[in-house]
């Protein structure tokens, strides 16, 4: 299990059976490494969990799971806050004394991290909402302290949605407008999928 030759194309057959079989059926995907000890262990705990597996079979048919990870350019992000900062007092600095001035700018400056937090957690819930409204099915995960190849900047951001895949089309033209939207606030969107549904499978421990 510690040899990646030996681990990685076996995670990836497991990964294409789940995805081949999940565009004809709804699926619920065990995890790569899942084992029963029998055939005997395996019935019990489909006989334990049949009415929550039936339940969940049914809200995932013909639905897929979409990721949404937020990537932040903290440089760019605090450069426009205060920019816009400085553009909304300018005004009133223009009319300081050098000295005062300068005394202003630096408290602006230093209200930069809690103004960019503020305005960060406006931007994603008006997101969330909008992309919530068009999933059936919504949950935030773990926000990773590295960024997945080819994301530079800061993860903010780590959501997965449950579409109908009769409203992917809407569901990504809303992801698009946002990235349009934030691109010039340093803030941007990395959407992937279809994937099988593997962050809303309930839970099925052996009692």
């Amino acid at each position: 299990m510690k040899d990646l030759s030996w681990i990685g194309p076996r995670a990836c057959r497991h990964e294409e059976v789940i995805e081949q079989l999940g565009k004809h059926t709804p699926v619920l995907p065990a995890r790569f490494g899942t084992i029963f000890s029998s055939l005997k262990q395996l019935g019990r705990l489909l006989n334990m969990h049949h009415d929550r597996i039936s339940r969940f079979l049914d809200r995932a048919m013909d639905k897929d799971e979409w990721s949404i990870k937020g990537i932040m350019d903290t440089s760019q992000a605090k450069e426009k806050v205060l920019s816009s900062a400085l553009s909304r007092d300018a005004e009133r600095l223009a009319s300081l004394s050098p000295g005062m001035r300068y005394f202003q700018e630096q408290r602006i400056r230093s209200g930069v991290d809690r103004e960019l937090r503020a305005w960060l957690r406006e931007a994603c819930g008006e997101i969330w909402k909008d992309l919530k409204s068009r999933a059936s099915e919504c949950c935030e995960r773990r926000v990773l302290s590295h960024n997945p190849e080819g994301m530079d900047g800061d993860m903010v951001l780590n959501w997965a949605f449950l579409v109908s895949r009769d409203s992917v089309e809407d569901f990504r033209a809303c992801v698009d407008q946002r990235r349009l939207k934030y691109a010039e606030q340093g803030l941007a969107f990395h959407l992937s999928g279809p994937w099988p549904p593997y962050s809303f499978c309930p839970s099925l421990e052996m009692e």
